[in-house]
């Protein structure tokens, strides 16, 4: 998630210095994959990593968004590829685009949270999932908004940001890990990160991340997370894990 982080920043510096994009105008997460061997360089130290970053320039410049390759490195050896497929858009496009379908005043229920040593934290306020459902097709998390959570939160959103939503993802995965599997949160890692967004996530209506059984392949720490709001996928995101030893 670190990296993710990283080339997210990137691409959003970029396309404002580079490519020209104006500071107002709105960024759409399309989609965004992490393929990533870290695994092996988790006792580097940050002063050695390095990225280079490559944009898919469109020949149409009515085309409103680019693709973002970032690769980092330890040391000049390649240890993860990031690929960001992000759109733009003025902020009087996107206030037509955005017109809001709930009430900012929706009760959303009461929900207790995931334990945080069961996602792969220590802090409470780190954790963004609750209410687990497990049957025998599936694993439900309810999604919580942290907005205290300065790493994913430091400004007001009109909708659940892709960051959060992958985060949320990768908690589902560690709970059921931890709580189905009983592996440690600290002997795991992601590996690889394939996230694709089709609709808004509205933050002011509950969203639940489901674990589709007949989709992923839980046996390998292979996970297929279906994004739900109003009873419709807004997102899926696919998350393979790997394990760390000594």
């Amino acid at each position: 998630m670190f990296l993710l982080e990283c080339a997210r920043q990137v691409e959003t510096y970029v396309s404002h210095i580079i490519l020209g994009i104006p500071l107002e105008s709105k960024f759409i997460l399309k989609s965004w994959q992490v393929t990533s061997n870290a695994i092996h360089y988790i006792k580097s130290k940050i002063e050695s990593l390095t990225a280079d970053v490559f944009i898919d320039w469109p020949s149409n410049k009515k085309n409103r968004s680019n693709v973002f390759t970032t690769i980092f490195q330890v040391e000049n050896e390649p240890i993860a590829y990031v690929r960001i497929v992000v759109g733009y858009a003025s902020n009087e496009s996107y206030k037509l685009l955005r017109e809001k379908k709930y009430s900012s005043k929706t009760i959303l229920p009461q929900l207790i949270l995931a334990p945080a040593g069961q996602v792969g934290y220590s802090d409470d306020l780190n954790v963004s999932i609750a209410s687990v459902n497990c049957t025998q097709d599936s694993f439900i998390c309810a999604f919580v908004l942290r907005e205290k959570n300065q790493s994913y939160n430091d400004h007001p959103q009109d909708h659940i940001t892709g960051i959060n939503l992958t985060e949320a993802a990768k908690q589902t995965c560690y709970l059921y890990e931890s709580t189905i599997k009983n592996i440690r949160c600290d002997r795991l890692t992601t590996e690889l990160i394939s996230g694709y967004f089709f609709n808004y996530v509205e933050n002011s209506a509950c969203c639940y991340l489901k674990i589709d059984f007949k989709e992923s392949d839980v046996i390998n720490d292979l996970f297929i997370i279906d994004i739900v709001q109003d009873n419709k996928v807004v997102a899926k995101i696919t998350l393979k894990l790997a394990r760390m030893y000594d």
